[in-house]
């Protein structure tokens, strides 16, 4: 399993239904880095290497997919009723961000999804 996915593993534990009400919405301040969050909200990797690894992934991704990313998720600690955000990657060619909201029904407070793709860390053609 790519690290990436296990990055987007504990920022759903984080963002999860039965967590996302201990969210700081502090954490999530405009202009606020994805490394910086990862590091606020307990998301970047325990071991120091890796987690510099992911802060370096991170700080690559271009600012306004960063801040598109953020926003989301201050939208959706930032309600009432907090909603549930599932985070995931896959690889891809450019780096690219899907955000899907489903409205809540009953018996569902509804959800989003945001899929983050990009190259695989280390892959040269992504430091151009």
């Amino acid at each position: 399993m790519p690290w990436l996915q296990q990055v987007a593993e504990r920022a759903n534990m984080i963002f999860g239904r039965d967590n996302i009400k201990s969210v700081d919405l502090g954490a999530l301040e405009p202009g606020t880095r994805l490394s910086e969050l990862a590091r606020r909200l307990d998301i970047a990797d325990a071991d120091p290497a890796r987690a510099d690894a992911e802060a370096a992934y991170l700080d690559g991704w271009p600012d306004g997919l960063q801040e598109a990313i953020r926003g989301a998720l201050f939208s959706a600690v930032n309600r009432e009723s907090r909603l549930p955000v599932t985070i995931a990657w896959s690889p891809g060619y450019d780096y690219e961000v899907t955000i899907t909201e489903s409205v809540g029904v009953d018996g569902s407070s509804g959800g989003m999804t945001i899929i983050l793709r990009s190259r695989y860390p280390g892959d040269r053609m992504a430091r151009r």
